[in-house]
Order: C-alpha cells, then structure tokens, then sequence
C-alpha cells in the first residue's frame, strides 16, 4: 500500500501534465494571431482583421490548425482518448 499512492500521483501529474502541455500549445497557436494584430485588445484585433482584408484563421492557417487539434485533444475525443481506453485495448487482447 505505501508503494502505491505514489504511483498514483505520479500518473496523475503525468496526466495533468499532458493535458497542459496540450494548453502551451493552443496558447502559442494564438499568439500568431496576436502577433499580426500587435495588441490583445479583441476590438483592435478585430479591426486588425478587418485593416488586413482577411482574417488571421487564413493568413495563419498553420497557427489554427494547430489549435484545432489541441482543442480537439483536451476533450479527449476520438483519436486522443486511447490512453483511457489502454485498459480495454490490454483486456481485448
């Protein structure tokens, strides 16, 4: 028993530290739009957009495609929950 509730919180913080590493990287995919409007006031980046003729989704498609997929990966939908599904996929076989 003492072995194991640190192992426990080791994964847990192996966890979290999945989930804010996923974080980081929307946060970084948003500062490319940032970047381009210079402030981060949502008016200015909004007049910004409207300033540059396009907005920042098509002239940083790198940047939100990035974004989409760290979203897409802290809800833990298909294809990112396999590390809940481990214990299914260990049983299956």
């Amino acid at each position: 028993m003492g072995l194991q509730q640190p192992l426990l919180a080791a994964r847990s913080a192996a966890q979290r530290g999945a989930t804010g590493e996923l974080r980081d990287r929307a946060g970084m995919a948003i500062v490319g739009g940032l970047m381009l409007a210079g402030t981060l006031s949502i008016r200015e980046i909004v007049q910004a957009q409207d300033d540059y003729g396009v907005w920042f989704v098509f002239a940083a498609p790198v940047g939100f495609f990035i974004y989409m997929v760290a979203s897409i990966a802290e809800t833990n939908r298909a294809p990112f929950d396999l590390p809940e599904a481990e214990s299914e996929l260990v049983a299956a076989t």
